[in-house]
């Protein structure tokens, strides 16, 4: 899987000719490797909609046990190059099934992702509006400080330095910053109506600096706002 992703940066491939090189590379894989392939006989992919890249669906458990979140996301940067909600919602399957991947709401951002990466730019500002709402009216910088401490809590029992506690004390204080501002910068390309729109970044950046009060990107982001709406 590796290998097709790394090639696929560099050529252009549809989801059908995607699917024939996966199946070409199982059936070649059988012939190379045939004590692993007669205990787990690839499957030949068949349906988009069922995108098991040519594998048993006990090899895929097997896999996703194993699979890394590098690997996930390699799978879901290949489906916005391909611009392909089938490929998008394969990657979205895997990552779903990792331990504790909702703790951080990435499953809001991959979608917001896909719809900047198909220039949908009504429902991205839809959905940011809504995901920016939701994340501010629920976490403040005292209940991420929380989950930071609980992190440090867990490291602790493995041996962690001084130095690192910071660090990860923060980990979700700059984890949601950055959603924010990204997030927000995002929705200022995007939109067409600013005096509609600069009312909600106004309170976007002051949720920002709380997240990272004295924050030097915090106040940058503020001022960008500012500029854009063309106040002083």
């Amino acid at each position: 899987m590796g290998e097709i992703l790394k090639e696929g940066k560099t050529i252009s491939m549809d989801v059908d000719s995607f699917m024939a090189d996966v199946n070409a590379r199982n059936r070649k894989a059988e012939e190379n490797v045939p004590e692993f392939f007669k205990k787990y006989p690839a499957e030949p992919i068949t349906s988009k909609t069922d995108f098991c890249v040519g594998i048993s669906n006990m090899v895929a458990e097997g896999l996703l046990k194993e699979m890394s979140e590098q690997i996930i996301f390699q799978v879901k940067e290949y489906a916005l190059q391909m611009k392909s909600r089938e490929l998008f919602d394969y990657a979205l399957k895997l990552w779903e099934q990792l331990s504790g991947a909702q703790q951080m709401d990435e499953r809001d951002v991959m979608e917001l992702e896909f719809l900047q990466a198909t220039d949908n730019r009504k429902d991205y500002l839809k959905r940011a509006n809504q995901f920016l709402d939701r994340i501010m009216g629920t976490l403040s910088r005292e209940r991420l400080l929380e989950k930071g401490n609980e992190e440090i809590a867990v490291f602790e029992k493995y041996g962690i330095v001084d130095d690192w506690k910071e660090r990860i004390r923060e980990m979700y204080c700059d984890q949601y910053f950055n959603y924010v501002e990204s997030i927000g910068r995002q929705c200022m390309q995007f939109s067409k109506n600013k005096k509609k729109l600069y009312s909600e970044l106004i309170r976007w950046a002051e949720y920002a600096m709380q997240l990272k009060p004295n924050g030097e990107r915090a106040k940058n982001f503020q001022k960008d706002i500012q500029i854009w709406g063309g106040k002083k």
